[in-house]
């Protein structure tokens, strides 16, 4: 059951996609992309790292989404997308 309401700045929309079109591994950055989403609606308070007062970055290998989470408000708005580098 979804605790929070996520949304996507533009920005963030543009990003994905842009990341999207490029990817060889679109599948990966689709569920990527879903699994961030669902974590951050159940409990973005504990999803991935803090950034400062309410800005967090979650990570979900291809991605990474940066957040922030206005908890008097149920709210999470995912601002950024970027592909983390392979470690290989």
């Amino acid at each position: 059951m979804a605790r929070y309401t996520v949304t996507l700045h533009p920005e963030a929309e543009r990003q994905l996609a842009t990341i999207w079109l490029g990817a060889a591994d679109r599948d990966e950055v689709t569920r990527a992309s879903h699994v961030i989403e669902m974590l951050l609606a159940r409990s973005p308070e504990v999803a991935g790292e803090s950034r400062g007062a309410n800005s967090r970055i979650c990570f979900v290998p291809p991605l990474a989404a940066t957040f922030e989470l206005r908890e008097a408000d149920r709210l999470v708005q995912i601002t950024g997308y970027k592909r983390m580098r392979s470690s290989a």
